[in-house]
C-alpha cells in the first residue's frame, strides 16, 4: 500500500513538475489552477470510488500529477499575480505560511 500511497505520487509529481512550470509560463493562473483541482478530483473520485488495485494505481497517478503542480503553482503564483513592489512582502508570508505547512 505504500507503494500506492507514497511512491507512485511522488515519481509522477517529480515527471510532471517540468510540464506543469511550462503550463504556468503560457496558461492564465485561474485556468491552471482549475487544471490541477480537476486532477485533484479525478484521483480523489478513483480512490473513493474502487476497490480495484489499477483503479488505486491511476488515482495515485493523477494525485501525484495534481501535487506537482500545486507545489509547483503554491511557489510560483506571486511571479505572475503580485505587484512588483509587493513581491517580497508577499514571498515572506509564502515562505511562513510553507514552514507551517511543511
Amino acid at each position: 500500500m505504500h507503494l500506492i500511497n507514497i511512491v507512485i505520487p511522488g515519481i509522477f509529481m517529480i515527471l510532471s513538475t517540468k510540464i506543469w512550470g511550462k503550463f504556468f509560463d503560457i496558461i492564465n493562473f485561474i485556468k491552471i489552477r482549475l487544471i490541477i483541482n480537476i486532477f485533484f478530483i479525478i484521483s480523489f473520485s478513483l480512490f473513493f470510488s474502487s476497490k480495484q488495485l489499477y483503479t488505486f494505481i491511476l488515482s495515485a497517478i493523477f494525485n501525484g500529477i495534481a501535487t506537482g503542480g500545486g507545489i509547483l503553482v503554491w511557489q510560483l503564483w506571486v511571479t505572475k499575480i503580485a505587484p512588483k513592489n509587493k513581491i517580497p512582502a508577499y514571498m515572506s508570508a509564502n515562505g511562513a505560511y510553507s514552514g507551517i505547512k511543511g
